[in-house]
């Protein structure tokens, strides 16, 4: 029809000392539209976490926490398990932890390496799935890499029940 609105998205932006950003969106119009709302970490003593997002909490009760190391790499993201609100502990949430230390002997990270060699998720404080990642040359000078998915959460890198993905990219 003519003179319809198809699609509407409205933003609301905050000037911080690290830049504008956007504080508030909708997505369509009236009082039912979805909103979601953004948090920054503003503690410039907190480095790698100054200017990053801090949360996002949507109308529908969806919300996430995030946080960061020195080097501004992902090291943990909070959210609700079940109908949890926003205030609710970690304990009792799902958190899903992102390590960047080495799993593998060979691999050696460079520095400000944003890939996570352990992606873990606990939901109310247990381990409910965990991925180890690795990332090195091999003897042959080519590329590998590997992604292992842990059938028993517990399970170490290596483990012969974890479920395993090896790349290779063959040198030319």
């Amino acid at each position: 029809a003519q003179g319809t609105v198809a699609y509407q998205e409205t933003t609301l932006s905050r000037n911080f000392p690290f830049g504008n950003m956007i504080v508030e969106k909708t997505i369509g119009t009236g009082d039912s539209a979805p909103k979601t709302w953004y948090t920054y970490h503003t503690d410039n003593s907190q480095q790698g976490s100054f200017g990053k997002l801090a949360s996002e909490r949507h109308s529908n009760g969806l919300w996430k926490k995030y946080f960061y190391d020195g080097q501004e790499r992902k090291t943990m993201i909070v959210s609700p398990f079940k109908n949890q609100s926003f205030d609710t502990t970690q304990s009792n949430a799902k958190v899903e932890y992102f390590i960047y230390s080495p799993v593998d002997p060979r691999d050696i990270p460079y520095k400000g390496d944003a890939r996570p060699r352990v992606i873990e998720t606990k939901i109310g404080g247990i381990t409910v799935s965990k991925e180890y990642f690795a990332y090195f040359m091999d003897t042959n000078g080519e590329y590998v890499e590997i992604h292992e998915r842990c059938s028993n959460a517990v399970a170490e890198y290596g483990n012969e029940s974890n479920l395993r993905t090896e790349k290779h990219y063959y040198a030319s």
